[in-house]
């Protein structure tokens, strides 16, 4: 399944333009090292579909507004690769849609809930998954209960330009963490290929 990566910039630049199919690729020089590129088309497409999207909409909110506004990525996987549940013969690697819910929620079959006949899906959570969704459990609560983080974990991006040092939120099995141009640079180079608000996930 390993599409090569020199193919995949020549369909980038043939229908983005080459200088931003160059600016793509310096986005993801990180990912593009690997053997395999399955993780590049996962990242990329959950970028510009729910991270830049998300980002997007808290640089709108202005800095003066009373609550503020975090953009969170989850970037731990299940230390355990579970069961797609749309395809029996293959596991989620990476992190996936619903994978911060399950955690957070500590409902661990919720990814046994779609495409599986009863009793044919089990997932046993690791202590680094349940430290995950204990760190996401905390945040919710700490939202819930004061409208804000807790100091020193993560920076509200309230107003901040999506370039650059904008402060994105990595809840951690260790803690959430503030993590400044986290996505920032895929973000920049999807934007000036053209990637907006049409392209952003609606659920």
């Amino acid at each position: 399944n390993n599409i090569p990566s020199t193919y995949l910039f020549q369909m980038f630049s043939s229908s983005l333009g080459e200088d931003n199919a160059t600016a793509i690729w310096k986005a993801y020089a990180d990912v593009l090292a690997n053997d395999t590129n399955d993780f590049f088309i996962t990242q990329m497409t959950a970028d510009f579909g729910v991270a830049c999207a998300l980002a997007s909409i808290a640089s709108a909110v202005p800095r003066h507004r009373k609550s503020p506004v975090y953009v969170s990525i989850v970037t731990t996987p299940p230390e355990t690769p579970p069961q797609n549940p749309f395809d029996l013969n293959a596991t989620l690697p990476f992190t996936f849609h619903g994978w911060d819910y399950a955690a957070g929620a500590n409902d661990w079959q919720w990814m046994c809930y779609f495409g599986h006949e009863s009793g044919k899906c089990h997932f046993t959570p690791s202590a680094r998954d349940i430290a995950l969704g204990e760190t996401l459990r905390t945040m919710w609560l700490d939202v819930a209960r004061t409208q804000r983080l807790s100091a020193g974990s993560c920076v509200a991006a309230n107003g901040q330009a999506v370039g650059g040092g904008f402060h994105w939120c990595q809840p951690r099995p260790a803690g959430g963490k503030d993590a400044p141009g986290l996505r920032s640079d895929a973000c920049v180079a999807w934007h000036a290929a053209g990637f907006g608000q049409q392209n952003w996930w609606c659920d």
